[in-house]
């Protein structure tokens, strides 16, 4: 890169580098998918079912269970009722050892079932739950292990289920869809979000994934109102079903996944070559042996090396209308609803302070990475400018 001499950035001369917002996660809609699921909602309205389990609510799950090698998929209005629903059904008690480092609705899933969070640290190199503080916090009243997939990395399954000597281990994947591992065991569970900020959207939506038979049908009763037949009600139940127009666009989406992620590891590589001559920036790697859907690229900032620390980076991005984000701030166990379940968790104070997001859902990758590396690189450089004029 070429050495600048002045820092000509958006927070200095209100003009942003980019005229239209760049947000963290698939914000672009391909015309061919338009087309696709507009073609798809037609069938929709003439077979006139909208809702209850219809036939691409069907086929959606099949096809979504085939991609992550189970048996089973229910599809959900949301992930976090998916969440609900599985920690329901898995009829747990007392104690949840899960990671502060997620998003409050995982935490809130749990308290929603009358359970206690016991908030685990994380292993500062892949974001998620640590084995070793695990294993510290497993007692008699631990009923099960909710582990989180952060940033298109797949949680430590065999040694979670080592550790966990029968209780169910339940996988959030709200960052996984479409992300593999070759191992011996499964999770019992995993739940996936169809956000429309995720790879994989159908506007909003989720699935609950499982081998489990007597679990799958339990499921399917409990996301509608606990009905079994007509007038025949077979378990306590809420109205958690996907709509056909929602699973129509998931349909139509499954077919420009391989080229949505085809497109977005050529992004991460591009970031990867154009941040490797700054210091001070430590990108997070991808698991070895985990097939990755790149949908996230993250990096911690190091302030000391960079000339920022990551808060200020933000807004400098932010003034250029690059939208970046911080994850998981502060960490769970630091706000206040959940202080009676705070814990000292080291590793997450040290990723939540310096962790970011850049996007990767751009519209031209070669150009836009360039940009945005470019004024990471004018922020290094010009770091005392920069902190001058945040304290004014």
């Amino acid at each position: 890169m070429i050495k600048s001499t002045s820092p000509c950035l958006g927070i200095f001369t209100n003009k942003p580098a980019f005229t239209v917002p760049l947000h963290v996660g698939i914000s672009l809609v391909e015309p061919e998918l338009k087309l696709a699921f507009m073609q798809k909602l037609e069938t929709v309205f003439e077979d006139n079912y909208f809702t209850n389990n219809g036939p691409l609510v069907q086929k959606l799950e099949d096809e979504v269970a085939v991609i992550h090698g189970y048996k089973y998929g229910i599809a959900v209005c949301n992930a976090t009722v998916g969440l609900l629903l599985v920690l329901k059904v898995s009829d747990l008690k007392n104690e949840v050892i899960l990671p502060s480092f997620t998003s409050p609705a995982t935490v809130h899933a749990v308290l929603w079932q009358g359970l206690k969070p016991v908030f685990c640290d994380i292993d500062p190199k892949n974001l998620m739950l640590s084995s070793k503080d695990v294993e510290r916090l497993l007692n008699p009243e631990v009923s099960a292990i909710l582990g989180v997939d952060i940033f298109g990395n797949l949680s430590p399954i065999d040694e979670l289920v080592t550790l966990a000597q029968g209780r169910p281990v339940i996988i959030d994947a709200a960052h996984s869809f479409a992300c593999k591992k070759e191992s011996k065991h499964k999770p019992a569970i995993e739940v996936l979000s169809f956000h429309a900020t995720k790879i994989f959207s159908t506007f909003e939506g989720g699935m609950i994934l499982t081998d489990d038979e007597d679990v799958m049908r339990e499921l399917r009763y409990m996301r509608n109102y606990g009905f079994q037949d007509y007038d025949d009600i077979k378990t306590l139940g809420i109205n958690a079903k996907l709509n056909e127009v929602s699973a129509a666009m998931g349909l139509a989406s499954l077919d420009f996944m391989e080229e949505r992620i085809e497109k977005l590891r050529r992004t991460r590589e591009l970031y990867i070559e154009y941040l490797s001559p700054i210091e001070g920036l430590h990108v997070i790697d991808i698991n070895q042996g985990t097939t990755s859907n790149y949908h996230y690229f993250s990096f911690l900032v190091d302030k000391d090396k960079f000339g920022i620390d990551r808060n200020l980076l933000l807004k400098v991005l932010r003034g250029e209308n690059i939208m970046a984000k911080r994850y998981f701030y502060p960490g769970c166990h630091k706000m206040k609803l959940h202080k009676p379940f705070y814990r000292d968790l080291p590793n997450t104070d040290l990723v939540s302070e310096k962790v970011i997001c850049l996007p990767t859902g751009l519209p031209y990758p070669e150009m836009d990475v360039a940009k945005i590396c470019k004024i990471l690189q004018l922020c290094s450089e010009h770091g005392r400018k920069i902190s001058e004029w945040d304290r004014v």
